[in-house]
C-alpha cells in the first residue's frame, strides 16, 4: 500500500519517512493526497491561513466539485487543528462564511476531518487506505444522495425569506448551493422560473444580501 503525495506537501512527506509508510512524490490533478488503489482521495490545508486563502481565491469549491466529480466516493479535506476558531476570531465578520465551508464539504459528499501535526496526518491517511483499500464491498452500500440533499436545502433554509419548502423547490432547479450562489450572484434566470421567487422581487434581494455578507 503506498500514498501518492504532491510535491509541494513537504511536511507530509516527512512525516511518512519518519513513520516509515509507504509513499510517492506525483503531481496529482484533483488534490494532495491519494492512495495507489485510488480509492480515497484527500486535499491538505496545512494552516488556517492556508485553509483561508483557498476559500477567498474560491479554489476550495473548485476542489471539493472536482473530487466529486472524479471520485466516487471517500473524499476528504484534512485542515489543522482548531483552523475554523482560529479564522472566525480573525475575520468576525465573516464566521458565518468560514463555518459554512464545513456544510458545503459535506454538501459535496467530501468529509471534513481535522489533524494536530503531520505525523498525525500521516497515521491517519495511512489507517485510510489500510481499510478503504480493501474493503469495497461496504463502501459500496454507503449511500450519500439524500444526506446531502438535506445539508445543502437546511443551508438554503436558514436564508431570510426562504423556508423549507421553498428550499426544496430551489434544489430541484439548481442541483447544489454552489448552483445556487451561483444564480443569485449572476442572473438570476433559474431561480426566477421558481413559483415564489422573481428576479423584482424582495426575497432574491434580500438573499443577494446575505451571501454577500458572509463573503466580506
Amino acid at each position: 500500500m503506498t500514498l501518492y503525495i504532491q510535491p509541494q506537501e513537504k511536511k507530509l512527506i516527512e512525516a511518512c519517512k519518519k513513520l516509515h509508510i509507504s509513499y510517492k512524490i506525483k503531481p496529482l490533478k484533483e488534490a494532495d493526497v491519494q492512495n495507489e488503489a485510488g480509492t480515497f482521495v484527500a486535499e491538505v490545508k496545512s494552516s488556517a491561513n492556508d485553509f483561508w486563502a483557498s476559500m477567498v481565491d474560491k479554489r476550495l469549491y473548485g476542489q471539493l466539485k472536482e473530487m466529486y466529480e472524479k471520485f466516487k466516493d471517500n473524499r476528504y479535506v484534512f485542515v489543522k487543528y482548531k483552523s475554523l476558531g482560529v479564522l472566525a476570531k480573525e475575520y468576525k465578520k465573516n464566521v458565518n462564511w468560514v463555518y459554512s465551508l464545513f456544510g458545503e464539504a459535506e454538501n459535496w459528499g467530501v468529509h471534513f476531518r481535522e489533524f494536530h501535526s503531520h505525523e498525525d496526518l500521516a497515521r491517519k491517511l495511512y489507517s485510510l487506505d489500510a481499510k478503504l483499500g480493501t474493503e469495497k464491498k461496504i463502501r459500496e452500500r454507503v449511500v450519500t444522495a439524500k444526506y446531502n440533499t438535506t445539508i445543502a436545502q437546511r443551508m438554503i433554509a436558514t436564508l431570510p425569506g426562504i423556508g423549507e419548502k421553498l428550499s426544496k423547490d430551489i434544489l430541484k432547479k439548481v442541483k447544489n448551493f454552489v448552483a445556487f450562489y451561483e444564480d443569485v450572484m449572476t442572473d438570476q434566470a433559474k431561480l426566477d422560473a421558481i413559483k415564489g421567487l422573481s428576479k423584482k422581487g424582495s426575497i432574491l434581494k434580500n438573499v443577494k444580501i446575505a451571501l454577500s455578507e458572509m463573503h466580506k
